[in-house]
């Protein structure tokens, strides 16, 4: 375990709280051997037999990651076998950050393409969208319960639909608000709380914005 800190880096701790850092290394020719022809461009630095490199940055957490660090702390990682429990815990962990890192510098480059995981993460977190659209969600939300980053979700969402995840809500959102004021079954008051707005000035800003003209006026214009 280790821990690599910014020079100048101050800490002020209350008594007794306890921050565990978790690291991980691995030897260039190791990493090498990991990757071979697939190397990604974003390391290419690390790898320079010329030069020495430091780098410090900042990398998005998710669930995933947050189990596998508890994991490494967990009394369960344990027994004859601890070495290689860790072993792995540390390959999974440092898979993560490459992952995290190289997402970061995909500066002009094209975006990776979706593995079969992130296809299923897709179409869960469509369908979760879509099947309570009264839900309080947030990108950050789903991004985490998808197990990446808000960047990555947001990639995705605009290979399969041409928006990002917060516009793909909205626009459902919106959609189903359009549906409900036809029907003229509801009030603004209850569309606005079918489609997760819990103020109706909200909603009636979002969708004026949207259809330009408000729910109000949508709903004299279909009962007419």
């Amino acid at each position: 375990m280790m821990r690599v800190d910014q020079p100048g880096t101050r800490y002020f701790l209350p008594g007794g709280q306890v921050i565990r850092h978790a690291g991980v290394t691995i030897e260039l020719d190791a990493l090498r051997a990991k990757f071979g022809d697939d190397l990604p461009a974003a390391l290419d630095p690390y790898l320079s037999d010329g030069q020495s490199v430091i780098e410090v940055r900042a990398l998005g957490l998710n669930n995933k990651i947050r189990s596998i660090v508890s994991a490494m702390f967990s009394a369960q990682a344990t027994g004859v076998g601890r070495k290689f429990k860790l072993q792995g815990l540390s390959t999974l962990f440092l898979a993560e950050m490459i992952d995290a890192y190289c997402l970061l510098h995909h500066d002009g480059e094209k975006t990776p393409e979706p593995s079969v995981l992130e296809k299923t993460v897709i179409e869960d977190t469509m369908a979760r969208i879509t099947g309570d659209l009264a839900a309080a969600v947030s990108v950050a939300q789903l991004a985490d319960a998808g197990g990446m980053t808000e960047s990555r979700l947001n990639s995705l969402f605009k290979r399969e639909t041409g928006k990002s995840c917060a516009d793909f809500i909205r626009s459902k959102r919106m959609e189903r608000a359009r549906e409900l004021l036809a029907s003229r079954d509801s009030t603004v008051k209850q569309v606005a709380a079918a489609v997760g707005f819990n103020h109706v000035s909200n909603f009636s800003r979002s969708y004026r914005d949207w259809y330009g003209e408000s729910p109000a006026q949508a709903l004299k214009r279909n009962s007419a």
